[in-house]
Formats: C-alpha cells, structure tokens, sequence
C-alpha cells in the first residue's frame, strides 16, 4: 500500500481554505460584486477595477476567475435565468393541472422578480447587452418559457401550431414586463397585481382563440 512521505509537501491552505476552495470563493465575492454594480451602474460603466475593489479581490484574482467583464457579466447572466427557472418549473410542477397554472405562473415570475429588483436588472437589463453570448442566453430563456406554455395549451387539449404561437405569446409577455420594470420602482408596491391581470388576460384571449 502506498504511503506519504513525511517530506511530502500538502496543498497550501490560507484560512483553512485549499487553492480551489479560494477560488471559488473569489468568484463567488466577484459575481455578488458584478451583481450589485451591474444592476445599479450598469454593465458598461462598471470596470474590472471597480468590481475587484467591491469584491476585495485583486485584478490578477479576477483573471484567475473570469477571463474578461464579459465573461462575468455572462455567468451571472445565466445564474440568475437559472435560479428563476428552477423556481418557476416548481411552481409549474405544483400548478400544472390547474386550469390557472399559466396566471400562478405570471405571478410567481412577478413576485422573484420585486423579490430582489437587482435580479430583474440583470435579466432585462443584461439581456441587451450587445453580445451574442447574452443573446444566447435571453433565446434559451424565452423557449424555455414557450416550451412551459406550449405544454399548458396541450394539456388544455389544444392543437394546431402551437409552437410559434407560444413564442410570440412569450415575446410579447417578456417586452411588456421589461417596460414594466422600467417604469416602475420595484422598493415601492407597485402595480404587480395590475401587471398580473393584463397579462393573464392576454393569456387567456390567445388561449380562447386556439383550436
């Protein structure tokens, strides 16, 4: 049986952390970094400089961690469609026979997304940024979504081609929120419930109309 030499050297650690376990430490302080500058400054105003001083992380940290502010920006990006993914497929899979599943939807979007006003930043906010990796990502998001819908009409019984109409109904769904979260300050109430109804009720008249 092998056995370690007494001279053997052992990994570094720093603060009872190993090098992988920094790392992504760092990462971690840089991305709640990229996180709160993004959404109150905005991508293009945001240097590495600045993110490394928010993060206490020194540029060379940073490169060791993300290649560039793009790559960052991406990662946290998709994070954030993740975990409202995540969240919405469990409301989806507690509501999915409810013939109110799509309004529940709507509302459990609304609400993570007042929930943290920094989240709803990146999401609309990043996903115009004029990259082609954010403009992957924003795709993903929306078939997603329409995937999410199409299933609901087929349960409903509904036929036809339902895939481009769940597209469109998304599209029109998400641009109507990005103007929503424009307009309004997400500290304040709000008009959530409003939002909410108008929204449900272009639902259900897209709905109403499929064969």
């Amino acid at each position: 049986m092998a056995t370690t030499s007494p001279g053997a050297s052992k990994p570094r650690r720093i603060r009872g952390l190993d090098a992988e376990q920094r790392r992504a430490q760092r990462r971690e302080q840089i991305l709640d970094a990229a996180l709160e500058l993004f959404a109150t400054r905005g991508y293009l105003n945001t240097p590495i400089e600045l993110l490394c001083q928010t993060a206490f992380v020194s540029t060379k940290s940073f490169y060791e961690v993300f290649a560039s502010r793009e790559e960052c920006a991406l990662e946290l990006f998709e994070d954030t469609s993740a975990r409202f993914r995540t969240q919405l497929a469990s409301a989806l899979a507690v509501s999915a026979e409810d013939e109110n599943a799509a309004r529940r939807l709507l509302t459990t979007f609304i609400a993570l997304l007042a929930e943290d006003p920094r989240r709803a930043s990146i999401t609309f906010g990043l996903a115009g940024t004029d990259f082609p990796g954010f403009e992957r990502v924003r795709q993903s998001n929306r078939r997603w979504a329409a995937d999410a819908v199409e299933a609901l009409w087929i349960r409903n019984g509904k036929a036809g081609d339902l895939s481009r109409r769940a597209i469109a109904v998304v599209g029109g769904i998400f641009d109507v929120i990005g103007r929503w979260l424009t307009d309004t300050d997400l500290t304040g109430t709000g008009d959530a419930a409003k939002l909410v109804d108008d929204l449900s009720a272009f639902y259900a008249a897209v709905t109403d109309s499929l064969d």
